[in-house]
């Protein structure tokens, strides 16, 4: 908590989840990021706070729902495994670590970027690449299998690696 919770408002219920993703970015150590824990449609987002575009230091949000509508129920966090639920904070904070290059001018443009999978599904497989590559791997590979299994095996959404493309990704990196 000392070294990763700094500045953090932390998720009640997965505060543990939190600082363990937390440890695989650094750089975020001294990044303001708010965890909010409410009734949400989409289970998992992270935006900056508007108003901080315009200060010195923005300040991140990171919403994990509580509760959804009916279909998007199994993707609530508190139905997966520690692991699958690191993983999936981590992919959150991987998107922040893209936020803090982007500008006030292209972070108003990523809410946008959400309403088409032509632009929305590079955008989230990048993130998942890059969660994979900050060495949440496995815990990406835990949340893929978990949501895979909770549709019935029928895979999610094109918008985010499988699990099978994230295996391929750790058999590439291991020696």
């Amino acid at each position: 908590m000392e070294e990763y919770g700094k500045h953090k408002r932390l998720p009640r219920g997965f505060e543990h989840q939190a600082l363990v993703a937390l440890s695989y970015f650094p750089e975020l150590k001294d990044e303001r990021i708010r965890f909010v824990v409410r009734p949400a449609l989409v289970p998992l987002t992270s935006y900056v706070n508007l108003f901080s575009l315009i200060g010195k230091q923005r300040t991140y949000v990171i919403t994990i729902s509580s509760a959804t509508l009916p279909p998007m129920q199994p993707l609530l966090l508190e139905r997966h495994s520690f692991d699958a639920q690191v993983g999936i904070i981590g992919h959150e904070l991987a998107h922040i670590v893209d936020y803090r290059q982007r500008s006030a001018a292209e972070m108003l443009a990523v809410p946008f970027c959400s309403l088409r999978s032509s632009c929305r599904n590079p955008f989230e497989r990048a993130t998942d690449m890059r969660a994979v590559e900050y060495g949440l791997g496995p815990q990406l590979l835990a949340w893929a299998e978990e949501v895979e299994e909770s549709f019935s095996g029928g895979g999610g959404s094109d918008a985010y690696l499988s699990s099978e493309e994230i295996r391929e990704l750790l058999e590439q990196d291991s020696p």
